[in-house]
């Protein structure tokens, strides 16, 4: 079995010496997608973080004809009793179309940032990127 580099933060294992390991978080979205219509909605987006001090931001990128809420368009997270960050503001039960681009960053400190990419594509259909 070969050694994939950067691997070891995906499979729990400790990082080698003068590497950065990665932010161990959770993403877990809750997408409603109406085919006919041709959108998908966020209808909740929960990070549960195992790394202490964190922070999350997301973006939607497309502008406004794929849904995208003017301005910047960013939203922010709300830190629960519980330790899970909640998504809040502008996103949430939005009708996002073809095109939009929604990213999610998890930060902490002494960490490599985890990054998810959503892309919404015809009939609602999202694909995950995860960097």
């Amino acid at each position: 079995v070969a050694a994939v580099p950067g691997a070891y933060a995906w499979l729990g294992a400790t990082p080698g010496p003068g590497t950065t390991p990665f932010v161990q978080a959770e993403i877990s979205p809750r997408i409603a997608t109406t085919a006919s219509r041709g959108y998908a909605r966020f209808t909740t987006l929960i990070i549960t973080p195992t790394t202490p001090g964190p922070t999350a931001t997301i973006t939607c990128r497309g502008g406004k004809a794929a849904g995208c809420p003017p301005g910047k368009a960013q939203g922010s997270f709300k830190l629960r009793k519980d330790g899970k960050l909640t998504l809040r503001g502008p996103l949430v039960g939005r009708a996002l179309r073809n095109g939009a681009i929604v990213e999610v960053t998890v930060r902490a400190p002494g960490t490599t940032s985890r990054t998810e990419r959503y892309k919404v594509g015809t009939r609602g259909r999202v694909t995950v990127t995860v960097r």
